[in-house]
């Protein structure tokens, strides 16, 4: 299977973008190749201490742990690695700047092998399914109304949510990967309306719509979507 990857980021109305993401620079890749066709974002926490460079620790140490494993390892187990090894580096960067318990960030992981989806989440970053019109929360958030009750920076992040097996993709799928700048702020119905056309025109629609809300405390915004092709 291959996949098309188009992205897109606004700064919102924060002073700075506390978002990262993190995908091949290939515009198209193949999923057969070993290890699949990795993609991130991370949100560093608004109101607490060095969210963007929380948020960019937390997606370098996960693909440099990813990159640097053994290639025959299961897919979970490279999920689940990676994890563990940015989640104590965001942590031991928070004990370094003295703000131990009060610097994190989210992060959703996604990778496509072969035909299947696996990914790993902690904190209320997205992942969705866009199949034949309907959109579908794969991934489960953790907070409870504005604050978050798991993070990427804790000692140990208090939950965890990851696919159980691996998930089958048809072709034609949208995967969505996206911050809560944009689920935050348009509602599963209103992100669908804007999902046609090209990826590119989709995500332009998306920004364009939350833009025109002119939110006074619009966030970040990230967007990833990855389209399986035949």
């Amino acid at each position: 299977m291959k996949i098309a990857i188009t992205s897109i980021q606004h700064i919102g109305k924060r002073k700075t973008q506390q978002d990262r993401l993190w995908h091949p620079a290939e515009a198209e890749c193949s999923s057969e190749v070993t290890g699949g066709v990795l993609a991130l974002v991370a949100d560093g926490m608004g109101g607490m201490a060095n969210g963007e460079e929380a948020a960019q620790k937390a997606i370098t140490v996960f693909v440099e742990t990813w990159q640097n494993q053994a290639l025959e390892t299961p897919v979970t187990n490279l999920l689940d690695t990676a994890l563990t090894e940015a989640n104590r580096a965001v942590f031991e960067y928070s004990r370094e700047i003295n703000e131990m318990g009060n610097c994190g960030t989210t992060l959703i992981a996604a990778v496509v092998s072969g035909n299947d989806l696996q990914w790993i989440s902690v904190g209320d970053s997205r992942l969705y399914l866009f199949r034949q019109g309907e959109l579908i929360q794969l991934s489960t958030d953790h907070n409870d109304g504005y604050y978050l009750t798991s993070y990427v920076g804790a000692r140990e992040p208090d939950e965890i949510d990851k696919s159980e097996k691996p998930f089958p993709l048809e072709s034609g799928d949208w995967l969505l990967l996206c911050s809560d700048g944009l689920h935050g702020f348009l509602n599963d119905m209103e992100i669908t309306a804007s999902l046609h056309g090209s990826p590119a025109e989709a995500m332009e629609r998306v920004l364009a719509r939350i833009l025109a809300l002119e939110h006074p405390h619009q966030d970040n915004v990230t967007l990833i979507i990855l389209t399986a092709l035949d």
